[in-house]
């Protein structure tokens, strides 16, 4: 029910959402972002999921008014699941690859890292909560 492979991972339909209010532990590269700033990380089940969308979830990282991942029609990726909460998700890609950032999300571990590999304006952003 609700089960696509995606590169290897198995997604399946997530049940709920997920949301924290961090804070910036981490900033490197060419970003307006500073360490110690409040950020919001949600991730939402995505409702084409299985109809048209492979993806699963849909995750947003929101600094103070910069929105890092996840800005409108974007953020779309595969999350892990346990019992339908999301767990683990990660977009290797960057802007040299495709139209958005990096994504590595740890929820067990309480972080998500965002990034740019693109050589022009490279930089990542780690939050924890």
């Amino acid at each position: 029910e609700g089960v696509i492979a995606q590169k290897g991972r198995e997604a399946k339909r997530l049940l709920q959402a997920f949301g924290r209010t961090g804070a910036v532990r981490i900033v490197s590269g060419k970003t307006d972002i500073a360490v110690g700033q409040k950020c919001e990380v949600s991730v939402t089940p995505n409702t084409s999921f299985g109809k048209s969308s492979n993806m699963n979830c849909r995750v947003v990282v929101r600094c103070g008014p910069t929105v890092l991942y996840g800005w409108e029609g974007a953020g779309y990726t595969v999350c892990e699941s346990d019992e339908g909460l999301p767990t683990v998700a990660s977009d290797p890609w960057g802007t040299a690859e495709d139209t958005d950032p990096t994504l590595k999300l740890d929820i067990p571990g309480r972080r998500v890292a965002v990034g740019d590999n693109n050589p022009i304006s490279s930089w990542s952003v780690e939050v924890a909560w």
